[in-house]
């Protein structure tokens, strides 16, 4: 049971796992904010989740958060952030879930509604006590006694053997060679120079002018890729963009941060492999939303240097 509350192009939805609830049992219900990236600028501010939603329904987790890329009307792509929350409930009857508020730069989305259903367990015999389930002892054959063990003895002896192995190298390795220590390393140009340097050179060719867009929204996230690795160690020029996504949440980076580079890795992607025609807007703006999430992310230090200049 999902209806959609939206402001342009802009969507909230709740929705649980299930409507029909035992008493106590727990169930997922999941948060999802959409958004159209090519329809303005701006950023979610999600609700401070407290220990009970309107309605009763109790969270137990905050279970977990994803950023995906999803199909929109008329074949654009959008982006959308889903909190999952574990939740049970503890009284009785039908119950309904008011909308969750959320903000969107300065005006606040509602969400749909829900019901849900909760069932009271099965009484037993009046006046009684529910006796002690029965102890049931399980006799076990030699060759389910050997099916058992047998998965352990193996993984004791491999890792014995490796065990074994790596303390025999250790044993037999020699000095290290004098060539091997006190190599000078050449020092690297910060990241966010190299950076906004090659994105401020595809900005000026324009080669999206001479017809050639799939080579100008390649460049620009190849650009982005190659500042992840630099500036975060983060090996992103052989990741594809799920595999980005996926990954991303270990980067000290805000929510706003993480949607701008999800929607340039996600034009990108659909201009170099699903034949997508961007709008002349979209080659100045893959270029400039790249610049900013650069600019964004500069380590504090380097960036009051860089304002300096």
């Amino acid at each position: 049971m999902t209806a959609t509350y939206a402001l342009k192009a802009q969507v909230v939805t709740i929705q649980l796992d299930t409507n029909l609830l035992a008493l106590g049992d727990q169930t997922v219900l999941t948060v999802a904010a959409t958004r159209d990236p090519m329809d303005g600028e701006g950023s979610f501010s999600w609700p401070t989740w407290t220990d009970t939603l309107t309605g009763g329904l109790e969270i137990l987790k905050i279970v977990e958060e994803d950023t995906l890329a999803v199909e929109l009307a008329q074949g654009r792509i959008g982006i959308q952030v889903t909190q999952k929350l574990l939740v049970t409930h503890w009284d009785s009857g039908f119950h309904t879930i008011s909308p969750i508020q959320m903000g969107w730069n300065n005006d606040t989305i509602e969400s749909n509604s829900l019901g849900i259903q909760v069932l009271m367990p099965e009484a037993g015999d009046a006046g009684k006590l529910a006796g002690h389930a029965p102890i049931r002892l399980t006799s076990w054959s030699w060759k389910e006694r050997i099916q058992q063990f047998f998965p352990l003895a193996l993984a004791a002896a491999l890792v014995f053997a490796v065990g074994f192995w790596l303390f025999k190298k250790w044993k037999e390795r020699g000095p290290k060679e004098e060539t091997e220590r006190n190599v000078p390393v050449d020092p690297l140009e910060p990241a966010h120079v190299i950076a906004l340097r090659r994105l401020e050179a595809i900005q000026s060719d324009a080669v999206w002018k001479k017809g050639q867009i799939k080579l100008h929204h390649a460049a620009s996230s190849e650009a982005l890729r190659l500042y992840l690795e630099h500036r975060f160690h983060f090996p992103a020029l052989e990741r594809s963009t799920s595999e980005i996504k996926q990954a991303i949440n270990r980067l000290p980076l805000s929510r706003n941060e993480t949607d701008t580079l999800i929607e340039v890795l996600t034009l990108a992607d659909l201009v170099k492999f699903a034949k997508f025609t961007p709008e002349l807007s979209d080659h100045e703006r893959i270029v400039s939303r790249s610049i900013e999430f650069v600019e964004n992310t500069i380590p504090s230090l380097e960036a009051k240097e860089t304002a300096a200049l």
